[in-house]
């Protein structure tokens, strides 16, 4: 059993990799596309505990985060506690670019961190796919969840 886990994530991180440099390769792509190909596709596998196949909360739902960092300008952007989002790393992505723009009306700073319903609507309004929370539930993580949970109660049970 061990072994096959360990071909699986050989398989990821080597998915991960190709998925960087290829966008990296593309006219215009920088170290940030690569990094946020990379999580993609280890947000997408299911095998890590990254976007589907993140472990539930105590709630029994995927709540993701992510944080990535533009090596150039320095700009960061970080999303926490965001449900329905398969891929958090794009969103803190986009959080870099908005950024790169410089600042908003008034004066005011564009965000770097957002966190929970208000990143979800963020990503909505800068095209970033949202989907129903259940549908980021694998079934392992889902047994795991059910696994803890009642070990939880029987603790939580004793006087």
């Amino acid at each position: 059993h061990n072994l096959q886990r360990e071909a699986e994530y050989r398989r990821i991180i080597t998915d991960s990799c190709r998925a960087a440099l290829s966008a990296m390769a593309d006219t215009g792509c920088g170290p940030l596309d690569g990094v946020v190909a990379a999580l993609c596709v280890m947000e997408d596998d299911g095998i890590t505990n990254a976007g589907y196949g993140s472990n539930l909360t105590h709630a029994g739902v995927v709540e993701c985060e992510a944080a990535v960092m533009d090596s150039v300008s320095g700009l960061s952007g970080s999303v926490g506690a965001v449900s329905g989002v398969r891929n958090a790393s794009a969103i803190a992505a986009a959080l870099v670019r908005e950024q790169k723009k410089g600042l908003l009306s008034l004066g005011r700073l564009p965000p770097s961190f957002m966190v929970g319903e208000g990143a979800r609507r963020w990503a909505m309004e800068h095209d970033i796919p949202v989907t129903n929370v259940d549908s980021l539930v694998t079934p392992g993580a889902l047994a795991s969840w059910r696994n803890w949970s009642e070990r939880l109660a029987l603790v939580a049970d004793q006087p």
